[in-house]
């Protein structure tokens, strides 16, 4: 399709409403209006002559002579359906943006097929049958193969090779791809969605698809990695709304960051996260606790964040900012896409690769927030710039007064059109009502006023090993040169035996005894360690050297007993390393069933 023929929208859209159409408003009149279909130019009277509103649908109908039915005004934009606002929260001023973020609460009825092998599906308000009998012209005409567009192939088991369907796909024709883009197998009602573009925004997919082509060849990895859960059309559109359909934009930063791309691709995204991350996943949730919950009424999954929980020197004790980025690789390529397949099931027509995140700010305190905090989102803000546009919207609730600053520092580092998509509480009350707005009552968390399982639960049910009956988890914080005993005592039965770990990255070391009974562990195994950093050179920016987590398996307790921990602090630590953490002990305690 030629890249000549632009079309301009006599329209704008302001604020976003809970299922309903942005309002519209006036644009200036424009004195001329050009389009084209079919490799011919043809020029329409200003939209202000034949309507009030000016839409895509009209010069359709103009160049090809059918009429779609439709009146000047869809009927369903009532002015109280205009004026509906979702959200009752601090609202921040945003740049007037073409492709605001609507929030849905329910899943849309399936509406005509919209496919790339028929570029005419793809554009705003195409219909159903009346341009399906529009004939093409001979050297218009393209194959049409079904393999192109359904996701048949299953999950992805490695992303080292390209599967069969992606195969199919780069082989494609840029033509062809605009028949997909023109016609989706399930149409969206928003702006940018496959179904809904405007002939300039087809061009500008066009034009991204034959960039695409002169890019390296593994950059098509990149702009697929979602492709056995994401059909290809919903896909060349999610990238272009990162960029309001600007394909040179987009086409630069894909071609910047494919190498981060290609050294996570080379380790197959951290598949194994336990390895990844330096610890098991069940015993990182006790500190990051991030899992997902239910899904909202528009089919997409729920996470949940219960960010006041989040422990940062629990984390640092067993990970480091390098290695988290793995986990963040893995949430995306494995977790994300999981959790959609699910969705799937449930509901065949669900296209849509995005998510709903609720943060729970309730007990955060502000020295959660530090540097090593900002790095962690700097971190990924970067990798989720690889998924554009898969955050449906996130709630913020319960945030205190001190996080209106934080939050001015986190909007720096993530994208403005992610940052448009998430609204603040500081009302629990309020939250709760905006919450049950997007989630039916029954897949709502029990202690968020909804009938589903309570997020402690569903944690416990998220990190359960089904090689353990159970697995005990405590942070133990021991002041310089001071002795202090664990907080929590940790029932054991006859039958049940404990494996004790302890991870940690202080610069002092701790002699460390495991106690039944208030009486030290005797054993064939060590019942007191001296748990310490190891140390790695930070490199030519930091000088100096860095701590590092350790791992040490403590002991090995058979019940029946209480089991209590005591550390002591060695005050070992040189003066160089003043200011490092130092004091802070994850202990872990795996129970099984005792082999004797």
């Amino acid at each position: 399709m030629p890249e000549q023929g632009m079309v301009h929208e006599n329209e704008s859209t302001t604020g976003v409403s809970c299922g309903c159409f942005p309002s519209r408003q006036k644009a200036p009149k424009k004195t001329k209006w050009k389009r084209h279909r079919k490799k011919k130019l043809q020029f329409l009277k200003p939209a202000s002559k034949r309507n009030e509103y000016h839409d895509a649908q009209d010069d359709l109908d103009k160049m090809t002579g059918i009429s779609s039915g439709r009146t000047n005004r869809d009927e369903s934009y009532s002015e109280a359906s205009a004026s509906l606002y979702f959200f009752d929260a601090v609202e921040t001023p945003l740049e007037e943006d073409e492709y605001p973020p609507v929030f849905t609460t329910a899943i849309q009825h399936p509406k005509p097929r919209v496919t790339l092998e028929d570029p005419k599906t793809m554009l705003h308000h195409a219909p159903n049958s009346p341009l399906a009998e529009v004939d093409y012209n001979d050297d218009d005409e393209y194959p049409y193969d079904e393999d192109h567009l359904l996701t048949k192939d299953g999950p992805i088991e490695s992303h080292s090779s390209g599967s069969q369907r992606f195969e199919k796909i780069s082989r494609r024709p840029t033509l062809e791809h605009a028949k997909a883009l023109s016609g989706p197998r399930v149409p969206q009602s928003e702006k940018g969605f496959p179904g809904g573009l405007t002939v300039a925004e087809l061009e500008e997919c066009q034009k991204f698809l034959r960039g695409l082509k002169l890019l390296d060849p593994g950059v098509m990895n990149q702009v697929y990695s979602f492709r056995d859960v994401e059909e290809e059309p919903y896909t060349i559109c999610r990238w272009l709304r990162a960029t309001k359909f600007k394909a040179d934009d987009i086409l630069q930063r894909l071609a910047e960051n494919q190498a981060m791309f290609e050294k996570a691709q080379a380790n197959d995204f951290y598949p194994k996260p336990d390895e990844t991350i330096g610890a098991p996943v069940s015993v990182f949730l006790t500190q990051y606790p991030f899992l997902p919950i239910g899904s909202a009424r528009n089919g997409c999954p729920v996470n949940y964040f219960m960010a006041g929980k989040i422990n940062p020197e629990g984390i640092w004790s067993m990970t480091t900012v390098d290695q988290l980025e793995g986990f963040f690789w893995w949430s995306f390529m494995w977790k994300m896409k999981a959790e959609v397949r699910k969705a799937q099931e449930q509901d065949p027509d669900f296209v849509r690769m995005e998510g709903i995140n609720i943060l729970d700010l309730k007990g955060l305190s502000s020295s959660a927030l530090s540097s090593e905090t900002m790095d962690v989102i700097k971190l990924s803000s970067k990798v989720a710039d690889f998924f554009p546009e898969t955050l449906h919207c996130m709630l913020i609730l319960n945030a205190p007064g001190f996080f209106s600053f934080s939050w001015g520092l986190i909007k720096k580092f993530i994208d403005p059109r992610t940052a448009a998509r998430i609204q603040v509480f500081s009302s629990e009350t309020k939250g709760i009502e905006a919450l049950k707005g997007l989630i039916e009552t029954s897949e709502i968390p029990e202690d968020y006023g909804g009938g589903n399982i309570s997020t402690h639960d569903a944690f416990a049910k998220q990190a359960a090993n089904p090689a353990l009956l159970r697995q005990e988890v405590e942070l133990i914080h021991v002041k310089r040169a001071k002795t202090t005993k664990s907080k929590n005592v940790w029932n054991l039965q006859k039958d049940e035996s404990m494996s004790v770990s302890v991870y940690s990255r202080s610069v002092s070391g701790a002699k460390i005894v495991a106690q039944l009974n208030g009486q030290a562990v005797s054993s064939s195994s060590a019942s007191s360690e001296v748990v310490q950093c190891q140390w790695q050179p930070a490199g030519e920016n930091h000088g100096g050297t860095k701590p590092l987590p350790v791992c040490v398996e403590l002991a090995t307790i058979n019940g029946p007993g209480m089991v209590t921990m005591e550390v002591q602090d060695l005050d070992n630590a040189q003066r160089a390393h003043n200011g490092m953490s130092r004091g802070y002990f994850l202990v872990v305690g795996d129970v099984t069933k005792s082999l004797s």
